[in-house]
């Protein structure tokens, strides 16, 4: 009788299932039920990768619709305006309802700036004010925009309009340092005494006021109109106990923000630990 040629043949046919149990040629023998099981099983992965696929075209499509709703708009400096300032305030108008949204501000003296350096929280139709942290350069053309950002672990962002100003030309007058006064520099206080003092500087319409965990970056900058006595225990959350914190002060006139002052620096008392957990009602 001539083999059958879906049967291995010897010497595999002598552990073959019986005659009924039929193969297909494959390099394995598989057996075709389970081979069905395996086509199934493929079939069913490449089911799932296509909703996958359509999941995230569907998603990619709302948020770019929602986006087109929900992106900023300038308001001022006017586009194409000659400024007589080195330290603009850039001010853009968010609209839409979607309160997990971040803005971020991109500005460059290249058009289509695309590094944000400034981001705020979102507030529906708020008007949103950037400060600029130093001075740009005189006689420049600067572009800006702004770009609402749905998901902050997504490269995607969705840009206003972009909007150029040119800056006012050197020779304005820069303010000179003002010069700090208490806590006295290098010492210790308890965190009620952390009230910070500096004199006057003539001219200035804001005083810009840094301070910083000594050994860690970034500031808590806080800004004032008058040199009145800065409060700043109510931050204790950051004016950590048996910490150094360092302290400077910007004045700033309508042309640039001046010289800084001299840094000093104080550290909050053991003590203070109990006056916090009173603060916060954890007694």
């Amino acid at each position: 009788m001539a083999r059958n040629p879906l049967v291995p043949a010897s010497p595999r046919s002598r552990h073959s299932p019986p005659r009924d149990f039929a193969y297909r040629v494959f390099p394995w023998h598989i057996p075709i039920r389970y081979e069905r099981k395996v086509e199934n099983y493929l079939a069913f992965v490449q089911l799932a990768s296509v909703c996958i696929l359509l999941r995230r075209h569907f998603r990619m499509t709302s948020t770019v619709t929602n986006a087109w709703k929900q992106r900023a708009v300038p308001v001022s400096p006017a586009d194409g305006a000659v400024l007589d300032t080195l330290i603009p305030t850039l001010t853009y108008r968010s609209i839409g309802s979607y309160a997990d949204t971040t803005m971020c501000v991109a500005f460059d003296v290249n058009p289509h700036p695309t590094w944000c350096s400034i981001y705020t929280s979102y507030d529906p139709a708020r008007m949103d004010s950037a400060l600029l942290w130093t001075n740009l350069l005189p006689s420049t053309t600067y572009y800006w925009r702004v770009a609402t950002i749905f998901d902050m672990s997504s490269p995607d962002r969705l840009w206003s309009e972009e909007w150029s100003f040119q800056t006012a030309p050197a020779g304005g007058v820069i303010l000179p340092a003002p010069n700090l006064v208490s806590p006295v520099n290098g010492g210790a206080i308890t965190l009620n005494q952390a009230i910070l003092n500096w004199s006057a500087v003539t001219g200035a319409v804001e005083y810009r006021i840094y301070v910083s965990e000594q050994g860690v970056s970034g500031d808590l900058v806080y800004f004032q109109n008058t040199n009145s006595p800065l409060d700043v225990s109510g931050d204790s959350q950051y004016l950590l106990p048996g910490h150094t914190h360092k302290w400077y002060v910007v004045a700033r006139n309508d042309y640039t923000l001046g010289q800084p002052s001299s840094t000093w620096s104080f550290t909050i008392s053991a003590s203070s630990a109990t006056q916090a957990l009173g603060r916060f009602g954890f007694r």
